[in-house]
């Protein structure tokens, strides 16, 4: 006697109630490649897996598309990477890439939307030697004081 089945492709197997059942999974997502079994072996539901085109981005719940000046790589990938000198930036609930400020640059990684942190990323400063940052551009060193450059927010006399 058998003591488990199979789900049809594009199903999952999932426990309610304590009854299995074999549901569709969202758009844009689909089950492994071995197919989800009733009873699942975790003795819990199973979950399905994004896959996104190119372009696009899994939120956990459907495709979203990367906003303009990214790319992403689809498939289960979970955010997009703001183009070079962009930062991912969050207003009104929607996610943008937008240019860094004049003398500041993006983290060597790139900025990825959406930001870990659930918030806009921000710029660092990328002053020329005997400047430094005063938190929104690079400013000249006095004279007879030395600056370093870079990240530096202030300059030695």
């Amino acid at each position: 006697e058998a003591t488990s089945c199979t789900c049809a492709d594009g199903k999952y197997a999932k426990l309610a109630d304590g009854t299995w059942s074999c549901e569709n999974c969202p758009t844009d997502s689909t089950t492994p490649a071995a197919g989800s079994v009733v009873p699942h072996t975790s003795g819990k539901s199973d979950t399905c897996i994004s896959s996104c085109a190119s372009g696009k981005y899994w939120d956990g719940d459907s495709c979203e598309t990367c906003p303009e000046n990214s790319v992403g790589d689809g498939g289960e990938a979970t955010s997009c990477t703001c183009a070079d000198g962009k930062y991912a930036k969050l207003a009104d609930g929607t996610w943008s890439c937008e240019n860094c400020p004049t003398d500041s640059t993006t983290p060597a990684a790139g900025s990825v939307v959406p930001h870990t942190s659930g918030k806009s990323d921000t710029c660092i400063s990328s002053c020329a030697s005997g400047k430094y940052w005063d938190g929104d551009s690079c400013e000249t060193c006095p004279e007879n004081s030395v600056g370093d450059g870079g990240e530096a927010t202030s300059c030695t006399c």
